[in-house]
């Protein structure tokens, strides 16, 4: 009995030590916290297109050919049209190009027209011709509508800095080109003024691709309009009724009226008909003066008795056309 109670004495402070060993173990430390989320990332617009040389968006582009060649005022001249075009842009510089840095062009378009006179009178009566024969009667104003376009070709605003360069360029050049070589000059330097609108043209239509492209990434959705307004009365709808007193068409109990399109129907009960006698009143004369030419008793129709009637009924009157005779008539 006694060893028995050691024995479970001795379990009990085993179990009481190991309960206080196990209190005094450090506990583990806590898992390390999550790392932190990412940080956004931040999307960077880019500013949007813009035209180039302050251009309006849909500004019309001459097309190309089957070669790439764009299809401008300058598209399959021929030389005496090419030393033409030439001439006039140089002429449009001199009038538009203002500035110290282009004072040269007058003195060198004045020059290139002292020094070329013959050459350009014989390419004017060249010009004349092709547009007589292909043209006949109306060769001048078919003439003078190209030129226009011509100038006004070379007059664009959005490629004046470039254009204005350039013809700085060429005027210099036509100082010191030999007498003769005139066509010859026209045909190099006329395929570099066209340069600078093709370089215009081709910029202009890079950003129509590159506004779409930045339109489809970043610009926002378009908003939707929803309407609030209700159906209007029509098919499948029922208008509201009118109220009052309601308007109804009373028949007429005798010949329809010719050219009026009348129906004739009997009169319904509750509606007295009261048939008329026509007037042969004449205006000027007093109400019981009688017409001439009328006085048959035969003639005049006997008015119908007046009939009993009550407010309640409505009273239809008939007669027919009321004819007035007019002065000669009653002279005669």
């Amino acid at each position: 009995m006694l060893q028995a109670n050691a024995a479970k004495i001795r379990l009990v402070a085993a179990s009481m030590g190991l309960a206080l060993l196990a209190g005094c173990v450090t506990p583990p430390p806590p898992p390390p916290p999550p790392p932190p989320p990412p940080p956004p990332v931040v999307k960077i617009i880019p500013p949007r297109p813009v035209p180039p040389g302050g251009a309006v968006p849909s500004m019309y582009v001459p097309p190309r050919d089957a070669y790439g060649i764009r299809q401008t005022v300058n598209y399959g001249l021929s030389t005496p049209q090419t030393v033409w075009n030439l001439r006039s842009a140089l002429n449009v510089a001199a009038l538009n190009c203002q500035g110290p840095q282009y004072e040269a062009l007058i003195p060198a378009y004045s020059a290139l027209l002292d020094n070329n006179k013959r050459e350009l009178s014989k390419v004017n009566s060249q010009i004349e011709a092709e547009y007589r024969t292909t043209y006949g009667r109306t060769y001048r104003d078919e003439l003078d509508n190209y030129m226009t376009r011509v100038y006004n070709y070379y007059a664009l605003p959005n490629a004046q800095t470039q254009f204005c360069n350039m013809a700085l360029e060429i005027s210099n050049a036509s100082l010191l080109m030999e007498p003769g070589a005139l066509e010859t000059f026209a045909v190099q330097n006329l395929q570099k003024m066209e340069g600078v609108f093709n370089q215009f043209y081709n910029a202009l239509e890079q950003y129509r691709i590159d506004v779409a492209a930045w339109d489809a990434e970043y610009a926002p959705p378009p908003p939707i309009y929803t309407s609030t307004f209700a159906p209007t009365a029509g098919y499948g709808t029922e208008a509201a009724p009118v109220t009052g007193v309601p308007v109804t068409g009373v028949p007429v109990d005798g010949p329809p009226v010719v050219g009026q399109g009348a129906y004739a129907a009997p009169a319904p009960a509750g509606i007295i008909a009261i048939e008329v006698a026509p007037s042969d009143a004449v205006d000027g004369q007093p109400d019981d003066a009688a017409v001439e030419g009328s006085t048959a008793e035969g003639d005049r129709a006997e008015a119908a008795p007046t009939p009993s009637f009550t407010q309640s009924a409505p009273i239809v009157f008939v007669s027919d056309p009321v004819v007035e005779q007019t002065e000669s008539e009653d002279e005669e």
